[in-house]
């Protein structure tokens, strides 16, 4: 969102402002259940650093990409992205001696996650950006932790609490803001 205002200069408006900070509340609410107490710079540093870190490339990666949604065909850009991506992770690995076994009962989910998961998200993001820009795609893709907690929930049987569900409410009322007319 920041790169996109900044960068690409891309304007918004105050009530879309509204918006945003309902989805940024609602997100730090979500994940922290709103036990903000409960939060120490040293836990788990290493992995939220990483997290971070992969939400910066992935915020330059949305604003970059908003030049190629603009191309005519927006499959190939996708199909590229995942293939590059794809090839220079497994040449990483290579590099890096990294072990690489996978079991060949683990291929069928691997290849329906990559194509549906991945493939599916790259084209509907191209798509999301060609059609309303880097900025309000990049803050209603933030509720993807929304659907991966209420996944989380179903699937995994992780808790889902009151304050997390309010949480989403937030954040699906931050999407409404960003359209309401």
């Amino acid at each position: 969102m920041l790169i996109a205002h900044l960068f690409l200069k891309e304007k918004t408006d105050k009530k879309k402002w509204v918006g945003i900070l309902f989805l940024i509340v609602g997100v730090l609410f979500l994940t922290t259940n709103g036990e903000f107490f409960r939060l120490t710079l040293t836990q788990s540093l290493y992995g939220n650093m990483l997290i971070v870190t992969a939400c910066l490339f992935w915020g330059i990666d949305n604003s970059l990409s908003r030049f190629l949604s603009q191309k005519e065909d927006i499959i190939l850009i996708a199909a590229l992205k995942c293939l590059a991506g794809g090839t220079i992770l497994l040449l990483l690995s290579w590099a890096l001696r990294l072990e690489f076994q996978i079991s060949l009962s683990v291929f069928p989910y691997l290849t329906s996650v990559g194509a549906f998961s991945i493939g599916f998200s790259i084209l509907f993001f191209l798509l999301g950006l060609r059609e309303i820009g880097a900025m309000k795609t990049g803050v209603i893709f933030s509720t993807s932790s929304l659907f991966g907690a209420v996944f989380a929930f179903l699937m995994l049987r992780e808790n889902f609490s009151s304050n997390q569900l309010i949480a989403g409410f937030v954040m699906l009322s931050g999407v409404y803001t960003l359209y309401k007319r």
